[in-house]
């Protein structure tokens, strides 16, 4: 009997077998091995490089470049420029420049085959140092869309000024008077004569002006001129020279004025992403010749923590040094809408600075103010209210 049950299982198996065979050889059945895939191309590059009009429009820019080497601060620079079609098309043209100091003019466009038109580049001077600009001559020619042209060179100033270019005063009181002098020595290759420009008004400043050495050296004296306004006292002192290229010369005048104590930043503002107490950094800044300790801080918000850090180690020579006060206020909706006060308390003598208010300001992005806000879901069996009388699109 088991003779019988092999035999019959070899000779299925033998059926199966040719089966399959048949049909691997009709393909049924049987997995086809993929199509090769072609590789992937980097971005913006085409799969395939297409075919270039041997008779389109060719450009050609010449100079390729524009170096002016070492000029003086004023001094006019300007150059011109050929493009030329030496393709079998018309050839457009426009020509960009990378920023405000570099002006170019308007070429002609199209250029027939064979023509030539011409543009300048003017560079504006006023910019001490080295200097590297570009400007793009955009044409329709399919081998060179963009010819750059480099625009290079280097400033030298007329003047050396120490400070450079502004007087600037720092950590200064609404009364202080204080006084720099800006020295002002001449680079050039020949004398050249300064003076103030008539009519000006200073504001919080008086200026003086005196030649030490004709033509060579000068002093401009700079002093404060209280009462000065809290924040940024500016002004600008215009000097006339004799010079073609350069007939004025402009030196910016700047004092910070400040409370003798004063606290960073005022108000603390909360917005509604502060959806948990969240905490925030105060610096109480005073002079450092007139210290002060913090004695106490009281929020009318009871939920208000806050923790004093020891003062500051500034750098050698500052005036000012400062206290760091963490705090962490509430989140937004434990803000009352009308705002809560932190007052902190210090020893200062004369009292005028012995109580600092900061506001807490609840704060509400005007992108969120405007923000419509969608009507409720309505729940199943749940009907919708009915629109109050005489109010117009109420609902």
């Amino acid at each position: 009997m088991k003779k019988h049950y092999f035999a019959r299982l070899a000779v299925a198996g033998m059926v199966l077998g040719a089966g399959t065979l048949a049909w691997a050889q009709a393909g049924i059945g049987t997995k086809k091995p993929a199509p090769p895939t072609s590789r992937p191309t980097p971005a913006g590059r085409p799969a395939a490089a297409q075919p270039v009009d041997p008779d389109g429009p060719r450009v050609e820019v010449s100079p390729p470049e524009f170096d002016f080497g070492e000029v003086w601060e004023g001094a006019p620079i300007k150059r011109e420029f050929t493009v030329k079609n030496t393709g079998k098309q018309p050839l457009t043209v426009s020509v960009l420049a990378s920023c405000g100091c570099t002006v170019v003019s308007k070429p002609k466009s199209p250029l027939a085959p064979g023509e030539s038109g011409t543009f300048s580049i003017s560079y504006r001077t006023s910019r001490l140092g080295h200097t590297r600009k570009r400007v793009t001559v955009a044409t329709n020619d399919p081998t060179r869309p963009r010819a750059v042209i480099q625009v290079r060179g280097c400033i030298k100033p007329v003047f050396e000024l120490n400070p450079a270019r502004k007087v600037t005063f720092r950590g200064l009181e609404l009364d202080s008077t204080e006084t720099q002098t800006m020295k002002l020595r001449n680079n050039y290759d020949k004398p050249v004569h300064l003076k103030l420009k008539e009519g000006q008004d200073f504001g919080p400043f008086e200026v003086e002006f005196k030649e030490i050495s004709k033509g060579l050296e000068y002093d401009l004296n700079v002093t404060t001129k209280p009462p000065l306004k809290l924040g940024i006292n500016n002004a600008t002192v215009v000097l006339e020279t004799d010079l073609k290229d350069l007939p004025t010369l402009m030196v910016r005048l700047y004092a910070r004025a400040q409370p003798r104590v004063f606290v960073t930043p005022s108000p603390l503002y909360v917005s509604p992403r502060m959806n948990k107490p969240t905490p925030r950094a105060l610096v109480i800044q005073y002079r450092k010749d007139t210290p002060i300790k913090i004695t106490g801080v009281k929020s009318s918000l009871a939920t208000l923590t806050w923790e004093l850090q020891p003062p500051r180690e500034l750098p050698a020579g500052a005036s000012l040094l400062s206290h760091r006060l963490n705090v962490t206020l509430p989140a937004f909706e434990d803000i009352p809408v009308e705002g809560a006060l932190l007052e902190i308390f210090t020893d200062e003598e004369s009292g005028e600075f012995a109580k600092l208010e900061v506001p807490i300001k609840r704060h509400i992005p005007a992108s969120r103010l405007h923000r419509r806000v969608p009507p409720p879901e309505k729940k199943p069996g749940q009907e919708q209210p009915a629109k109050p009388s005489g109010v117009k699109g109420a609902g």
